[in-house]
């Protein structure tokens, strides 16, 4: 039984076959010069020097390496066919490196259109280690390892196979790093990272500076979403620059970072390499693709047809490229032309399912999920995600005119009402803003499970996220999905509709920093406190400088390199916009989607919008930060290279104004957090200026100034729900109702599942008459688990008839009846409905046609007791 396992995952090739012969430790004298010339990259000495010995009279065993070598040097500048007919007669001669060949042969036969043949050969390596009366060799039991794993998306039972091969060529060579790789590749392309992880250190330990391990290592760290990936793969170059596989690696790395001129220039020097490398020309075509020149894109494609007729895999990387760019249309289209060309390709149909539900068309994506699955049970995210449709069978719709809400049907009553209106305000409000319209329904989804959320987003848990947009989807966690009190709801809602309105205007091309800075903007503008919050923390950063310039904010999103500095990536892209807006006007950011719609990237539009390099746009918005926020960032000093308050400034101010609360001397107390709060007056919190001195004057009744503390924290933190809850009964308290009813309808956002607050907001509402918002809220308590049913549904009755909802409060009475039919009170309500009906029958309209004067209303209603 294996020590690891193979879990669920993709199907994937492992890329010990893109390095050229560094498994081959046991070369012996008669290739020692050739395998010399390949490590070194010189493919073309290298292949010179085998055809000179193989004209030279040899043994057959030195001539079979010798032909395997030569292969391999004329397959690393792309001479496929001439390395096919050399693995070939490398296969034809008894020799240690029969299988070895064998498996080089068929993975060529299966790029140049020959699967048949391909699968014949491996179907045969795979027999002959079965009638081994011999032990293999570990180069031997790689290559058959490889064999099973290239047959396994026929057969998914070959993957657990290909593992136990692997690790029986670990125990053969023990010190040997190869087999250690291609352990670690199976296990990373079965998501199973941190075993993979485990066996390219362990290889690393063999050989510090063993090329396929190092790119192990980077395709690891990259799994992890790691800063540290690039290092890796440059690390690997370092040792051996004549990598196309690490170039291939490093250069998509790059793309990510949006950083295509750096990427172009790895991919160049691929190319120079390997003219032919299908892998380095998919790469080039997604920069084409990426940077607006479809045609160039579409002729590289083309040109990677012809090179590998039998190969689907470009379009695969190139839906997944889409797709981490936000284009899931285009992912789809990938997707769907990988298929033609390989109706078996899992991947491509788990790709296809993926972007067919983010795009809304979740039964077509489930069929695709679901035939994904059945050719690869192993795939934890096409696996996870029919699960969760699995559980959204308890999930229910809502409409409004332009969105559809899905939400757990336990959770509906309560979040319809309140999302669906805020929906469809943000619509209208960014419509206007900028002149477009998204076409509708849009699809909100609200899950009540973190997990789920995130499984519905990336197909894997641990996304640590609040919301993700799609474009015509957006899908959010639920309140109840988090700790109490973790956010808003409203805030990030619009956030993400804001998101929705970049991406369908720019046809998904707008940059990840642009989109996420300018969603922020729009969360500030659409209400006060809404939207990420100026900390210290992040000043903190900024003094350090640990944040990223202003032209390269993407790296705080793609590749953050500690743990905050996404969130401070919010904070400062929409420092970023503010600036913008203020300085250039809302026009500049609509010349920038603009821009971004027609290809044009941020390089370019700097100079064209902004009248900006670069270099010049870091500097400026730099300056513009230290200005803004001079006296807080002036209280911070550097001290040999860390940041420290010093006493008497910010924090030292904050600690002597609450220890001053809590000894009574209010007089310094107000003084020390009175100057904090001039500080640094974006600051809010529990350990806040504004919360502490609402806390000093609430115990000498200044509820007034105890009041305008807390209205400031709420205007800048609209995620704070102490702060709301205390304002609120400090409002009820001084009388101010209509203030209180709205500082709790705002609380709700923040915790829309607790039933006290609907309590007391129901009260507030009957109070002042407003009666369908109360009926409203006792119907939110009553799906709530109140402690007195009974009384909650016959007081939602009774908001219900006071609002003119006739229809609605008889039915909640006769269920209130049905339970306790003696309720005084539930009995005179249902003679007043009964009066009601009465005399709203008698007051219609005879029927047309109808010779009668009026109805005559039966003595009693079905259902009324008597």
């Amino acid at each position: 039984m294996s020590r690891h396992s193979v879990g669920p995952v993709m199907a994937s090739v492992v890329i010990v076959a893109l390095w050229i012969c560094w498994p081959l430790h046991a070369a012996g004298d008669a290739d020692a010069s050739v395998s010399g010339l390949l490590e070194a990259g010189r493919y073309q000495d290298a292949s010179e020097a085998a055809q000179t010995k193989l004209g030279a009279a040899i043994a057959q065993p030195e001539q079979g390496r010798l032909w395997y070598l030569l292969g391999e040097a004329d397959s690393a500048v792309g001479s496929y066919q001439t390395a096919l007919d050399a693995y070939l007669k490398a296969a034809a001669i008894d020799s240690e490196w029969r299988l070895v060949a064998q498996v080089a042969a068929a993975r060529l036969q299966r790029r140049l259109g020959d699967a048949d043949g391909a699968a014949g050969r491996y179907e045969s390596v795979l027999a002959d280690y079965r009638s081994a009366t011999g032990r293999l060799s570990a180069p031997e039991l790689i290559a058959v390892g490889d064999a099973a794993l290239a047959l396994a998306p026929s057969d998914a039972s070959l993957y657990a196979t290909a593992l136990d091969i692997y690790e029986e060529a670990v125990q053969a060579a023990p010190e040997d790093p190869a087999p250690r790789v291609a352990l670690g590749e199976l296990l990373l392309d079965r998501y199973n990272n941190t075993e993979a992880l485990e066996a390219y250190r362990e290889a690393l330990e063999i050989e510090p500076d063993y090329p396929p391990a190092l790119l192990g290592l980077a395709r690891s760290q990259h799994f992890d979403h790691s800063r540290s990936a690039i290092d890796a793969a440059r690390q690997a170059l370092e040792v051996a620059p004549h990598s196309v596989a690490a170039r291939v690696l490093a250069a998509r790395l790059l793309l990510e970072l949006e950083k295509y001129s750096q990427a172009q220039q790895e991919v160049a020097a691929a190319l120079r390499i390997n003219p032919r490398s299908p892998e380095a020309l998919t790469i080039a075509a997604a920069l084409h693709y990426l940077r607006g020149a479809g045609d160039r894109s579409a002729a590289l494609v083309e040109r990677i047809d012809e090179i590998a007729p039998g190969e689907h895999e470009a379009y695969v990387t190139l839906a997944e490229i889409a797709a981490q760019n936000r284009r899931y249309r285009d992912a789809v289209m990938y997707a769907v032309r990988a298929l033609g060309r390989q109706p078996a390709a899992w991947r491509a149909h788990a790709l296809l399912g993926m972007n067919r539900m983010r795009l809304g068309a979740v039964d077509q994506g489930r069929r695709s999920l679901e035939v994904a699955f059945r050719g690869d049970p192993f795939d934890v995210r096409t696996k996870n995600t029919l699960d969760l449709l699995d559980r959204m069978e308890a999930y229910e719709t809502a409409e409004s005119e332009r969105f559809v809400l899905v939400a757990d049907r336990r959770e509906m009553s309560i979040l319809a009402p309140m999302l669906l209106p805020i929906a469809e305000r943000a619509y209208d409000t960014l419509a206007a803003r900028y002149r477009y319209q998204p076409a509708t329904p849009i699809r909100i989804e609200v899950y009540s499970r973190h997990e789920d959320f995130s499984v519905r987003t990336v197909g894997l848990v641990g996304l640590d996220l609040l919301g993700v947009s799609f474009g015509p989807v957006v899908v959010l966690d639920s309140p109840s999905a988090r700790p109490p009190g973790a956010f808003n709801l409203g805030s990030v809602l619009w956030h993400e509709l804001a998101h929705t309105f970049h991406l369908d205007m720019t046809r998904s091309r707008v940059p990840r920093w642009f989109t996420e800075g300018l969603a922020v903007h729009e969360e500030h503008r659409a209400q006060p406190g809404w939207g990420a919050d100026v900390s210290l923390g992040f000043l903190t950063a900024f003094q350090q400088g640990r944040l990223p310039a202003a032209s390269a904010l993407n790296d705080a999103f793609i590749r953050p390199s500690f743990p905050e500095q996404m969130l401070y990536g919010y904070t400062q892209g929409a420092l970023l916009m503010d600036w913008i807006e203020q300085r250039y006007g809302f026009e500049a950011i609509a010349r920038l989607l603009s821009g971004y719609r027609w290809g044009q990237t941020t390089e370019q539009l700097l100079p064209s919008v902004l009248g900006l390099s670069a270099e010049r746009l870091n500097q400026t918005f730099d300056d513009y930060v230290r200005s803004r926020y001079a006296p807080i960032l002036s209280a911070l000093a550097s001290e040999e290279g860390s940041v420290a308050v010093q006493p008497g400034h910010y924090a030292q101010l904050l600690i002597e104004g609450r220890d001053a609360v809590e000894s009574g001397d209010m007089p310094l107390a107000e003084a020390r957090l009175r100057e904090a709060q001039d500080l640094f007056p974006e600051h809010t919190g529990p350990d806040s200026s504004y919360r502490l001195l609402a806390t000093l004057y609430t115990r000498q009744q200044a509820f007034d100034r105890a009041i305008e503390q807390l209205e400031q924290a709420v205007a800048i933190d609209a995620d704070d729900l102490d702060a709301h809850l205390d304002l609120a009964a400090l409002y009820e308290q001084t009388g101010q109702a209509d203030l209180a009813r709205a500082m709790l309808e705002r609380a709700l956002l923040i915790q829309p599942f607790d039933r006290a607050l609907y309590e007391t907001l129901a009260e507030l509402r009957s109070a002042v008459g407003d009666w369908r918002g109360a009926a409203q809220a006792w119907g939110a308590v009553g799906d709530l688990d109140p402690a007195d049913p009974l009384g909650t549904r016959y007081r939602h009755a009774e908001a219900l008839f006071r609002a003119g909802s006739t229809v609605d409060a008889r039915r909640q009475v006769l269920a209130t009846l049905e339970q306790a039919p003696l309720y005084p009170e539930a009995l005179e309500l249902l003679l007043q409905i009964r009066d009601r009906m009465d005399v709203e029958v008698s007051t219609e309209p005879p029927p047309s046609g109808d010779p009668g004067t009026g109805a005559t209303r039966p003595d009693s209603v079905p259902g009324e007791t008597q």
